[in-house]
């Protein structure tokens, strides 16, 4: 026994002097307080050791196949540029299991730095990692990676940061300020959307959607339910038109609106939002189960108050 942790402390010596789980923990802290100049150089060092070296001699190749494949899909008229990776990978290459996530976050730093062209190329380089040089081959890896599709697939990418934001499940983590801060600046993008007079389809019916998805769960997230569910007869009206590729947006937007609504004590249409929600829930990041479980909880409260 004790020569087999004599021998465990020895191998994991060389590691304490680079402690990179803490600095992932550390550039993820700087990444939700925004300041996007140092997660971004934090990220990219732990990006540095948790690529392999092996990616190099492909990049290109697979950067070209990638974009080929994207622009098959595609409208988007944004053009990505290859360039080598701008960051030097180590040889001491260490196994983690979020490598897509933290390129993920890069793009997003490279997005808060007013860098569009860059948080694009970053998005690309996400998929070619997650596509042959993962660690890991989740389902929420691969979910991460269709969401990266359809933002390069979208005209704007304004509310990447966001919605990754909300799907990595950091909403509930933030302070009220911080939640609202987030609430303005998607009023202003729409309202900047709207201003180019684009009509509520297509391209900008996703951007609504997405928005009020990250607007009606920050109210909730504060317990604000009147303003949470403000919009509820705008948004009832459009969603189905809302295209089968952008239902995952729907599905999580009718079940904040449900749990508003509940809050609001207007149950039938809480219901009827959470049984709508549920007939969107083959869709990436999907919470059937935990539309159920509110369903339930909010028929049985309010049956007890019967």
């Amino acid at each position: 026994m004790k020569v087999t942790l004599k021998l465990a402390i020895s191998m994991c010596k060389p590691y304490t002097l680079h402690p990179f789980y803490l600095d992932y923990e550390i550039g993820w802290f700087y990444f939700l307080c925004k300041d996007w100049s140092k997660a971004k150089k934090i990220l990219e060092s732990v990006a540095s050791y948790s690529i392999s070296k092996e990616m190099l001699g492909v990049f290109e190749q697979e950067f070209a196949k990638t974009l080929m494949g994207l622009k098959l899909k595609s409208s988007s008229s944004a053009t990505i540029e290859y360039h080598p990776l701008p960051i030097q990978l180590q040889d001491n290459y260490i196994v983690f299991p979020h490598s897509v996530h933290n390129i993920l976050k890069i793009a997003a730093c490279c997005l808060g730095l007013k860098n569009e062209a860059e948080c694009r190329y970053w998005l690309v380089t996400a998929l070619v990692v997650h596509r042959k040089f993962s660690n890991v081959k989740t389902k929420n890896e691969e979910e991460f990676s269709k969401l990266t599709e359809k933002f390069l697939r979208r005209k704007s990418i304004a509310l990447f940061t966001y919605e990754l934001w909300y799907f990595l499940k950091y909403l509930p983590k933030l302070p009220d300020q911080n939640l609202l801060e987030l609430v303005d600046f998607v009023k202003s993008h729409l309202e900047q959307v709207q201003k180019e007079g684009a009509l509520m389809k297509g391209e900008f019916l996703v951007e609504f959607v997405s928005g009020l998805l990250l607007s009606v769960s920050s109210y909730c997230l504060i317990g604000n339910s009147a303003l949470a569910v403000e919009k509820l007869d705008a948004i009832l009206q459009v969603i189905d038109d809302l295209e089968e590729e952008y239902h995952y947006l729907g599905h999580h937007l009718l079940y904040w609106l449900g749990r508003g609504l509940a809050m609001e004590k207007r149950i039938k249409e809480a219901i009827d939002c959470f049984k709508k929600a549920l007939k969107w829930k083959k869709c990436i990041f999907t919470i059937g189960e935990k539309i159920k479980k509110s369903m339930q909880l909010t028929l049985a409260e309010n049956s007890s108050k019967n």
